[in-house]
């Protein structure tokens, strides 16, 4: 049996500023500090819960079940554009997952004088 990502509900809550209260009432509970339990793990969320949850953190229930890959994402395609002055990298992926990353200085003024295949 697949767990859901605690972790993923939790962010996703965060990232779309939505308050504990306000999930506690669109699944029934008293107070946020009960919804709390549930996003913790300490109660479990039960099946009728997930399509509620999902609609108001906007994702998929699928979305609930995504593994956690800590600092690597899978990627789905990578693409290469090569145009006379310059060339772009485009990475894609699928999940929906929320990662917490460093900022890192952007990718300057790369010499390719063996060619770009």
């Amino acid at each position: 049996m697949q767990q859901l990502n605690l972790i993923f509900i939790k962010n996703r809550r965060k990232e779309l500023k939505i308050s504990l209260q306000y999930m506690a009432t669109k699944l029934g509970f008293k107070t946020g500090s009960s919804y709390l339990k549930y996003e913790q793990g300490l109660y479990a969320f039960k099946a009728e819960q997930l399509p509620i949850l999902a609609h108001h953190l906007q994702c998929k229930i699928t979305d609930f079940f995504a593994e956690n890959t800590g600092d690597f994402i899978r990627l789905s395609r990578i693409e290469t554009r090569v145009t006379d002055d310059y060339a772009s990298i485009v990475l894609n992926w699928t999940g929906r997952y929320w990662y917490e990353r460093e900022e890192k200085p952007a990718l300057n003024n790369f010499d390719f004088t063996s060619g770009v295949k």
